[in-house]
């Protein structure tokens, strides 16, 4: 979780989303033209399935289009976007009680073709503790709060990150990626968990390896208030019969979230919010 760095994928989305609220880039009601394949340069942007030709902006978050997600990055470019993952912390050496740590690897040319890609998580690696860190602080109120394995008996002083406003609206994309996008696997009745999901192929002789993929989900629950957050990643995972055959970030590990979720949440004290509707009929 701390020695290791990989490309995580969609689930970066989060960082190009909260950057786009924050500088008021984006409004996510707009139409974002997401039509297959997205010529940028000499490359080509595909989406895992065809999504277009138009999506709210809100549901391109929720239904992972890169396309999408691409040019909304490209607003604010790589002259922004670069110290705006600098203040999450993604781009250096993660600083925690142990001593084995990762560096992030990130362009050393980054230009907007790079912004881009890197809008959805492709082209800069980091370790999975690192990621958690950022993902918290968007979802938290906008504080980046510094990871420690040891107890503490006081919350921690952060620093700022993101405005409350931003931290409020990715909290609500993050729940409709969980209620009507490809988190779906995820949800667990009862305990509004909101979150991303992620998936990205393996770089392998300069070049990626389409069958060979990173999937993962990260997870927040309650997503009104939040007060866990659990990231599962998979190397590798293999479709069946339970994923309909994907090994996608939303057909192998949302589910594992959920299932994490359901067991932790009534052992943590977390109250059901069915029941407040219960006791307040």
């Amino acid at each position: 979780m701390t020695q290791d760095v990989y490309e995580l994928g969609s689930i970066f989305k989060i960082f190009a989303f909260s950057e786009a609220v924050e500088e008021h880039t984006v409004q996510l009601d707009e139409p974002i033209p997401v039509t297959s394949p997205y010529k940028l340069g000499h490359y080509l942007i595909h989406d895992f399935e065809k999504l277009g030709p138009i999506l709210p902006a809100a549901m391109v978050f929720a239904e992972s289009s890169n396309i999408g997600t691409a040019q909304i990055e490209m607003r604010s470019g790589p002259l922004r976007q670069k110290p705006f993952l600098r203040r999450l912390g993604l781009l250096d050496p993660l600083k925690t009680e142990l001593p084995e740590v990762g560096s992030p690897l990130y362009p050393r040319h980054w230009e907007t073709i790079e912004a881009a890609t890197i809008g959805y998580g492709h082209g800069i690696s980091v370790n999975p503790l690192g990621f958690v860190a950022a993902a918290a602080s968007i979802v938290n109120g906008g504080t980046l709060l510094k990871p420690t394995f040891l107890k503490r008996d006081s919350a921690q002083e952060g620093e700022r990150v993101v405005s409350e406003e931003t931290s409020h609206t990715m909290r609500q994309l993050m729940r409709l990626v969980v209620t009507s996008g490809t988190g779906v696997k995820a949800d667990v009745p009862g305990y509004d968990v909101g979150g991303k999901t992620g998936t990205a192929e393996k770089a392998e002789n300069g070049s990626y390896a389409h069958h060979q993929l990173i999937s993962s989900f990260c997870g927040v629950f309650p997503i009104s208030d939040p007060q866990f957050i659990v990231f599962i990643m998979l190397d590798e995972p293999h479709g069946n019969r339970g994923s309909g055959g994907f090994a996608t970030g939303g057909a192998t590990a949302a589910p594992a979230v959920g299932r994490v979720i359901a067991r932790v949440a009534p052992l943590l004290g977390v109250r059901r919010s069915d029941t407040f509707a219960a006791a307040n009929p």
